[in-house]
């Protein structure tokens, strides 16, 4: 066992530590690590040549990522103590690889709830309840300060709180790490035979493959299976006489592609059994869709890219997923012509904020906010001619509430596209789990 960045105070890890003696270690040594997997909480186990090693730390060490440790001695239980000096850029390809054909739309989580929230059952409302209360309502997102708030608790930045030392209260993903533990402590054991139909992707394909274009064949994306291996291998029959929970087909959209996302219809009637089958099965598919989310954010802060925050929020009706894709500011080359020849003039671009929702009786909508230098320009694509009307309709009183918070607005454009049309994507998820392999 080695400590990591003594400096900050760490906990006992959530797995009792390993027996035998910790690696001998001379100070100042300096070594190159590679994190193969996180054991435990805050417990890591390292690679260093031929040596293997669990590492204790506060600082959150992702699975691949490559360390540069020096050794700055021993505490007083005879641990050796390191500090990081350099981490490397992380390949999260292997991760996306894992979590993909895991992940579902938050929307099929959102279906759960309704469906339990509107229901009789009040044990179950009562263990949902502390993950509802975590959820934004859609009047508070029309607050700078409770948008702000959000976003924060969206679920984004949730191990960025625990190793700052901050409690997540209120966090999205805090919420439904905490619900999944719960269903699965109340929740009968699964059949031996047959858990991987119970619980595995669904078999029928998803259309998001073939919409998107961008998965690619050796890869199970969300809703698709593996038929070369169900194919020859055969299909246990279940063990037990109660109706096991298939999953249904999984809406389109990969993460982070920006694609407004509607509710699914509720599901007919189940037995408490296999609603929280179904209910655990939705939360992990959440939990997956969230992690690859954050991953791609990763990627895209280190390349400059786009990154994207997936918000359920609450109405009185229901609940609707928000998507959020910030595109940071960036350097656009012009190419002109003028006496002289070929100039190359750099125009430097602002933020860009793409909001995407599908209300019920307004349909898919994308708002797009871009800064250009002091000036706003705000473009709305909607799918129904009515709610492009009922934008249109509010466009000046929009223009004008702008203008009293001082916001200089160069235009504000309304516009009339197909579902297909709104669907964003600032690069190929594809192409980067291809550049990766």
């Amino acid at each position: 066992m080695v400590i990591i960045n003594p400096t900050i105070s760490t906990q006992p890890a959530a797995l009792t530590r390993p027996a035998g003696p910790a690696p001998v270690l001379p100070a100042d040594r300096v070594l190159n690590a590679v994190v193969l997997g996180e054991r435990a909480q805050h417990l890591y186990e390292l690679s260093s040549g031929s040596l293997r090693m669990m590492a204790e730390s506060q600082t959150p060490l992702r699975e691949g990522e490559q360390l540069q440790l020096r050794v700055l001695g021993k505490d007083a239980q005879q641990r050796p103590q390191l500090e990081i000096l350099q981490r490397g850029t992380q390949d999260i390809s292997p991760q996306l690889r894992n979590r993909l054909p895991e992940q579902l739309s938050l929307n099929q989580l959102s279906a759960s709830l309704n469906q339990i929230r509107q229901g009789e059952n009040p044990t179950l409302r009562q263990l949902i309840a502390p993950l509802l209360s975590s959820l934004p309502r859609r009047q508070q997102l029309s607050d700078s300060a409770g948008l702000q708030k959000a976003l924060h608790n969206s679920g984004q930045s949730l191990e960025a709180k625990l190793a700052s030392g901050e409690a997540p209260k209120g966090d999205i993903k805090a919420a439904l790490l905490k619900l999944l533990a719960t269903v699965q402590a109340q929740s009968p054991p699964p059949p031996k035979a047959g858990l991987a139909r119970s619980y595995g992707p669904s078999n029928t394909p998803s259309p998001s493959v073939h919409a998107a274009g961008s998965a690619p064949a050796d890869i199970a994306t969300p809703g698709t299976a593996s038929t070369a291996k169900s194919a020859s291998a055969p299909q246990p029959q279940a063990a037990s006489t109660a109706p096991a929970y298939q999953a249904p087909p999984k809406p389109l959209g990969l993460p982070g592609e920006l694609q407004p996302q509607g509710r699914l219809p509720p599901s007919p009637p189940e037995i408490e059994g296999t609603l929280l089958s179904r209910l655990a099965h939705d939360v992990k598919g959440a939990l997956a869709r969230q992690d690859a989310n954050q991953l791609l954010g990763l990627h895209s802060r280190e390349h400059g890219g786009s990154y994207m925050i997936e918000l359920p929020v609450r109405d009185r009706d229901g609940i609707d997923v928000w998507q959020f894709q910030f595109q940071p500011p960036r350097t656009e080359r012009d190419h002109s012509h003028n006496e002289r020849g070929s100039q190359h003039d750099t125009t430097q671009t602002g933020w860009t904020l793409s909001l995407s929702f599908d209300l019920p009786g307004l349909g898919a909508i994308t708002a797009r906010v871009t800064q250009q230098e002091k000036q706003l320009g705000i473009r709305f694509d909607a799918v129904q001619s009515d709610a492009l009307e009922l934008l249109r309709q509010h466009t000046p009183e929009l223009h004008q509430r702008l203008a009293e918070k001082g916001i200089d607005v160069a235009g504000i454009d309304c516009r009339r596209r197909s579902a297909q049309a709104l669907t964003e994507s600032s690069y190929s998820l594809s192409a980067l789990l291809r550049d990766q392999a």
